[in-house]
C-alpha cells in the first residue's frame, strides 16, 4: 500500500473483498468442515510440524495477539503524540478497535467451528475470519504507512514494507500451522484487515488531516 489512497482502487478492492467474504461465508456458516482447499492444505501443513518449528510459530502468533498489538498500539500512540502529527493516532485506533470489533461481529454471525482435530494449542471462540490475521494486517499495514509518510529514506520504506509484509504472512500462516484456523479464515481475515486500514487512511487523507 502506497502513501496515497486512490478512491477508485479502494472501491474496487472493497467490492471484491465483500464478495469474497459473502461467498465463502455463505458456504461455511455454522460449519465444522473445511471449504474447498481448506482440508488438504491444513492437513499437508500439519505433516511438517516439529518441536522447534512449533515453538517458533507460537512466538510468531504472539506477535499477532490482542495483548501484544494493544501494547504496541499504546507505545506507538504515545510516540505519535510526542513526535508526529496527532492525526495518526486515529489510524492506530482504527486499525485496532475497528478490526477487533468487526472481527467479533463476523465471528458471531458466521459461527464457524475451528478445525479441532488439527489444533495443537488451546483456542476458544469461533473461527471465521481469523482475528490474528485481520488485526495484524490492519495494524502492521497502518504502521508501515505511518513510517512511509514520515521518512524520505526509500531504502527504509522498502525494508519496513518487506519486514512487515513477511510478519503479516507468518502470523497468518502460524494460525494454520497451529491448527486453530482454516486457511480460508486467514485469507478473509487478511482481506478484511487490509480494508479496515485502507479506509482509515483514505478518510484521513480525504479530509486533508495529513
Amino acid at each position: 500500500m502506497g502513501c496515497n489512497m486512490k478512491r477508485k482502487y479502494l472501491i474496487i478492492y472493497s467490492v471484491i473483498a465483500i464478495i469474497i467474504l459473502g461467498f465463502i461465508g455463505y458456504n461455511i456458516k455454522e460449519s465444522s468442515l473445511g471449504y474447498a482447499f481448506d482440508e488438504p492444505l491444513i492437513s499437508s501443513i500439519s505433516t511438517f510440524r516439529t518441536e522447534s518449528l512449533t515453538l517458533f510459530m507460537k512466538g510468531v502468533t504472539f506477535l499477532g495477539s490482542g495483548e501484544f498489538l494493544i501494547f504496541l498500539g499504546i507505545l506507538l500512540s504515545v510516540y505519535i503524540y510526542k513526535k508526529l502529527d496527532k492525526s495518526y493516532i486515529f489510524l492506530v485506533l482504527n486499525s485496532l478497535l475497528i478490526s477487533f470489533g468487526a472481527n467479533a461481529l463476523l465471528k458471531n454471525y458466521f459461527g464457524r467451528i475451528r478445525p479441532i482435530k488439527y489444533m495443537i494449542i488451546e483456542q476458544g471462540g469461533y473461527s471465521f475470519p481469523s482475528g490474528h490475521s485481520m488485526v495484524s494486517m490492519s495494524f502492521y499495514i497502518t504502521l508501515t504507512y505511518i513510517i512511509c509518510r514520515n521518512t524520505k529514506n526509500l531504502l527504509l520504506k522498502k525494508m519496513i514494507g518487506l519486514v512487515n509484509g513477511l510478519l503479516i504472512f507468518l502470523i497468518g500462516f502460524s494460525r494454520i500451522y497451529l491448527g486453530v484456523h482454516w486457511p480460508t479464515d486467514v485469507i478473509v481475515g487478511f482481506l478484511m484487515g487490509l480494508g479496515v486500514a485502507a479506509w482509515g487512511i483514505y478518510i484521513l487523507e480525504d479530509r486533508g488531516n495529513i
